[in-house]
């Protein structure tokens, strides 16, 4: 059993963080280094224990998982984790945990089950409770949506097992009276009875009882004439009931899948702030249209005033879990009109100056699909601005055949005239090539280009930008390296690298008024960035070396550093990047 699991960890009742996550993946890539299975097992024992002692006193999300150590000493002796002893303590402390969560989970589901739930409610916690009490679950990491589900399983199951006896009542009569009845026609009846419970596996049961001759008849008959004939019968029945099983395995898919999309949803809710739930949300909830653009005055001026009093980067977090939960208003209401991409569209771009890549990608893959609504003013929207990001982005995230489909598609609408109505709403041929030559230039590592050509675009995809620059300095500095001998100049790094600021672009859209343009977007971040790639790739930067002064003087100061000894420590971090799955560079 692999110890320095998540799931083992779990089931003793520890709640899982992602720190404590990250810890445990570096315990266990330690582990996997070991000698042998003994030693392997050794290990992750005293790493059971040295996590024990960290939540002697301590909770999960106080520990400092970042500077828990993961690496056991040749001296430490052999210890036993209380875990796996056993302990009553443990026990006890596990099972005192789950008594809070259990009384706030049945709470919720209680408020939110209808009435008719609630019955198979009561035998989804029992149900549950038992597999607490073995350790095979806990109530920590289970949502009321995964009980009420577990609820309606049960209510499902008990109208399955009603149609089945209904089923055998019927083959029962059919065998009793004898051939002249009409079994594909019974047989389909019943099985639309019993497709009204939704369940395929479930319904295929009477069948496979029927085909093995589990069937209770009351004519069990040693006459082979009769025998014969149920046989005949059976197989009509079987046969029937597969192919009615299919055709309405199909049907109830499209009808529920229409269901979803199409249903209708009443929002009650006047609250002009809302951040977004990961549960399904109810009527009270949910904010009507109207409501909704109140909000957005209300939200906007608090964060104006939320920036004045405290700092920007604040201000932007909250506007943007307001837009992420006005979202999702709109989305389980099947709106899309104007506002809709008016909230889409701003909340792409606070995401993309906050470095949120993960919302952001959400909030543009939903934007090409509004911008071909009808509903949708397009002279309003700003498709070629996200169109321009959108390609970059692709490259960016090296997703080659979606960038392939978007440049095709712009390409089929341009020169063959395809969707005219689109055309003029796209990026212009201009456009498009300083949009290619500065994918071009972040991947051949020509910085110099890329920060000029980035003048050219709004502030915002400078932001895109720079939230993969980490990863790609660390592959141009690579590249640099490798074809040098000796030492090298710190200043011509900083150059090719895009630490260095350039002449500010007058007649660009970046509304920058300086005289510099920086690629980190100030001479601070770029000093701070600097350091830090240095002091990730663990290469010692001179004590004469000064980024001010390098920045300053204009020309170079004479300060270098070993290129060879530098190239192999990026090296050893890159392939070391190549063993995590967790590295985000």
């Amino acid at each position: 059993m692999n110890y320095l699991s998540s799931d083992f960890l779990a089931s003793k009742g520890i709640v899982i963080t992602k720190k404590l996550k990250d810890w445990l993946t570096r315990a266990s890539f330690v582990a996997r280094t070991r000698g042998g299975p003994g030693e392997t097992e050794r290990y992750a024992k005293w790493a059971l224990c040295v996590l024990e002692d960290q939540l002697k006193t301590q909770t999960v999300e106080q520990v400092e998982w970042k500077t828990v150590p993961t690496v056991m000493s040749a001296k430490a002796l052999a210890r036993e984790p209380r875990m796996l002893s056993g302990s009553d303590d443990s026990a006890k402390a596990v099972q005192e945990t789950h008594v809070g969560h259990r009384a706030d989970l049945y709470k919720e589901c209680t408020g939110r089950a209808p009435p008719e739930l609630r019955h198979f409610l009561d035998q989804a916690f029992d149900l549950y409770d038992r597999d607490v009490a073995k350790g095979k679950r806990h109530y920590e990491q289970v949502s009321f949506m995964e009980m009420l589900n577990i609820a309606r399983n049960l209510q499902k199951k008990e109208l399955t097992d009603k149609t089945q006896a209904q089923l055998r009542g019927q083959q029962t009569a059919l065998l009793s009276s004898g051939p002249g009845v009409a079994a594909p026609t019974v047989t389909r009846a019943a099985e639309t009875s019993s497709a009204t419970c939704g369940d395929k596996r479930q319904r295929a049961e009477p069948s496979a009882a029927l085909s093995s001759g589990k069937v209770s008849s009351a004519g069990e008959q040693t006459d082979n004439g009769v025998h014969s004939k149920r046989t005949k019968v059976e197989t009509l029945l079987v046969t029937a009931s597969e192919c009615a099983s299919f055709f309405l395995e199909l049907i109830t898919t499209d009808d529920a899948k229409t269901e979803r999309v199409c249903r209708t949803f009443v929002a009650k809710s006047r609250d002009l702030e809302r951040r977004y739930s990961r549960y399904e949300p109810t009527e009270e909830d949910i904010r009507p249209l109207q409501v909704l653009e109140k909000s957005f005055d209300y939200i906007v001026e608090k964060s104006r005033e939320k920036e004045k009093q405290d700092t920007r980067s604040n201000a932007l977090k909250y506007l943007s879990d307001q837009l992420k939960g006005m979202r999702q208003d709109l989305r389980v209401q099947n709106i899309v009109n104007d506002f809709t991409v008016m909230i889409y569209e701003l909340h792409a771009r606070i995401c993309l100056e906050a470095n949120d890549i993960g919302e952001f990608n959400q909030c543009q893959a939903s934007l090409k699909g509004f911008y071909e609504h009808r509903s949708v003013d397009k002279s309003r929207c700003h498709m070629a601005e996200f169109f321009v990001y959108r390609v970059v982005y692709l490259s960016l995230s090296k997703q080659y055949d979606s960038l392939s489909t978007e440049l095709i598609e712009y390409t089929n609408t341009l020169s063959l005239g395809q969707s005219a109505a689109m055309k003029e709403f796209l990026p212009t041929p201009e456009r498009m090539q300083h949009v290619l030559q500065l994918i071009v230039a972040l991947d051949n590592g020509d910085a110099l280009s890329a920060v000029q050509l980035l003048q050219l675009f709004k502030r915002e995809l400078q932001f895109l930008v720079q939230i993969y620059l980490p990863r790609m300095r660390v592959y141009w500095l690579y590249s640099i390296l490798c074809g040098v001998r000796g030492n090298m100049s710190l200043r011509f790094i900083m150059s090719n690298l895009g630490f260095l600021p350039t002449a500010a672009s007058r007649g660009g859209d970046t509304g920058v008024k300086a005289e510099q343009f920086w690629m980190d977007g100030n001479k601070e971040a770029a000093h701070k960035t600097f350091h830090e790639l240095f002091s990730t790739l663990k290469v010692p930067l001179p004590t004469a070396f000064s980024f001010d002064t390098e920045v300053e003087v204009g020309h170079s100061t004479g300060v270098s550093i070993d290129a060879s000894a530098a190239l192999r420590q990026v090296e050893e971090y890159i392939q070391y990047l190549g063993t995590r799955k967790d590295a985000q560079i």
